[in-house]
C-alpha cells in the first residue's frame, strides 16, 4: 500500500515579476545534476538500460467501470463553517492510494502509489504512478519512482534557481527538462531492479507529476493519468492529456523504450512526455490514476453529429467542488493532517457506490490553496 507523505511548508512565490526575468530563462542553460540528490541511492554510470526493451502495452480487462453518481462526504464527522481571518494562503492537500477489487479477489498488491510533499516558499509536488497490472513488480517500480521522482524534480528547481529567483519556465524549456529528467528516472529504475535482480519490463509503471504554487503550476506525464485544475473563477479545466492507445485500457510507460529512445513520439495527440506551464492563480488542483477517471472526470460523450464517442476530458464540478469546501472547512477548524487523510481514504475506499465497486487501484490527489 503507498504511504502518504506530507510536509508544512509556508508561502507562495510570485511569478514573471519582470521582463528581464523572461529574457534570463531563455537564455540560460537547465542545470540538473542528480549527484547532488540527498537520497542514498547513486545512480550507477556502469548498468545501461537496455534500448531494445520492447515497447509495452498492457489492456487491463476490467470490464465496464462502474459510474459514480452520488457525491458525498468524505468525512465521517461534520464540521461547521468558520470563519476565520487568514493572513496568508497555504496549501491544504490530501491524496490516498487504494487496491481495486480485482487485485484483492486475485491476491495481487496495490499497483498505485504517490508522493506529495508541500515545501516552503509556498510550492510543493505532487506524484502519482500507476504500475502495470500484468507486470508482476509493477508495485515495486510505481513506489521507487513516485518516491525518486521528487529527488530529480526538486534538485532541478533549486539547482536553477526558480523558486528563489520567483520566475516560472517558458513551456519548450519545461518540455526538454521533462525529457531530461524521465530519463533519469528511466535509468534510476533500471539500477532498481539491477541491484534486485528482477527483469526490467516487471516494474512498468506510468507517472505524473504536479509542481503547484498559488500562482500556476507545472505538469508532466507519461502514461493514463489525469490532472486538472481550478482557476480562482471557479472554472475546472484539464490539466493534460492521458495518452491512450487505439484500444480501451491501452497506454505507454516509463519502462516503455520508444519514447526514451526517439526524439519525439507522439499518442493521444499529444508528446511523450506531455509537459504544460498554467501561469496563472488557481484556487486548487488534483491529479489521479485511471481508476478514478470514470467517477471524477467527464471522459466519455456521445458526438450526434459524427456518430461517435469521445473523452471531453474535463474534472467533474459536481464531484470536485463539495470535495473543495469540505476540505476548506476542515482547514478552517485546524482538524491535522492525518486526520483529513483517513477521512480522505474512507472517502476514496467508499465514498459512494462506484468508487466502492471499482475494480481498479486507485489514486486520487486534491489540493486547495486558502
Amino acid at each position: 500500500m503507498a504511504h502518504i507523505n506530507f510536509f508544512a511548508f509556508v508561502r507562495g512565490f510570485n511569478v514573471f515579476k519582470h521582463i528581464k526575468h523572461l529574457c534570463s530563462v531563455r537564455k540560460r542553460k537547465l542545470k540538473l545534476d542528480i549527484s547532488k540528490t540527498t537520497e542514498n541511492e547513486t545512480l550507477s554510470n556502469s548498468c545501461e538500460p537496455n534500448s531494445s526493451e520492447p515497447h509495452i502495452h498492457e489492456t487491463k480487462n476490467n470490464g465496464p467501470p462502474p459510474q459514480s453518481k452520488v457525491y458525498q462526504s468524505f468525512a465521517n464527522i461534520k464540521y461547521p463553517p468558520k470563519r476565520l481571518r487568514i493572513e496568508r494562503k497555504d496549501w491544504y492537500v490530501v491524496g490516498c492510494s487504494s487496491i481495486g477489487r480485482n487485485h484483492i479477489t486475485t491476491n495481487k498488491p496495490c499497483q498505485d502509489n504517490h508522493f506529495c510533499s508541500i515545501q516552503n516558499d509556498g510550492w510543493g509536488m505532487a506524484i502519482i504512478s500507476d504500475g502495470a497490472g500484468s507486470a508482476e513488480n509493477s508495485h515495486l517500480g510505481s513506489k521507487h519512482i513516485s518516491e525518486r521522482a521528487f529527488d530529480i524534480f526538486k534538485q532541478f528547481l533549486i539547482q536553477n534557481n526558480f523558486i528563489e529567483e520567483k520566475i516560472f519556465l517558458q513551456e519548450k524549456e519545461w518540455q526538454e527538462f521533462s525529457i531530461q529528467a524521465f530519463r533519469q528516472l528511466y535509468k534510476s529504475l533500471f539500477d532498481f531492479c539491477f541491484a534486485r535482480e528482477i527483469e526490467f519490463h516487471s516494474v512498468a509503471c506510468t507517472v505524473s507529476i504536479v509542481i503547484f504554487s498559488p500562482n500556476g503550476l507545472l505538469s508532466t506525464h507519461i502514461g493514463d493519468g489525469r490532472a486538472g485544475y481550478c482557476t480562482v473563477n471557479g472554472e475546472w479545466k484539464p490539466l493534460f492529456i492521458p495518452h491512450k492507445g487505439e484500444e480501451a485500457n491501452h497506454t505507454i510507460f516509463l519502462t516503455s523504450s520508444p519514447w526514451s529512445t526517439s526524439k519525439e513520439i507522439v499518442m493521444s495527440n499529444v508528446l511523450v512526455p506531455e509537459s504544460r506551464v498554467v501561469n496563472e492563480k488557481i484556487s486548487a488542483f488534483t491529479l489521479m490514476t485511471d481508476g478514478c477517471e470514470n467517477h471524477a472526470f467527464e471522459c466519455s460523450k456521445f458526438n450526434r453529429d459524427i456518430n461517435k464517442w469521445f473523452d471531453p476530458n474535463v474534472p467533474s464540478e459536481k464531484f470536485f467542488n463539495p470535495l473543495c469546501q469540505q476540505l476548506k472547512s476542515l482547514k478552517e477548524n485546524n482538524v491535522s493532517e492525518d486526520e483529513a487523510n483517513l477521512n480522505w481514504r474512507h472517502f476514496i475506499e467508499s465514498g459512494n457506490q462506484g468508487l466502492k465497486e471499482e475494480s481498479d487501484d486507485k489514486t486520487l490527489i486534491l489540493g486547495i490553496l486558502i
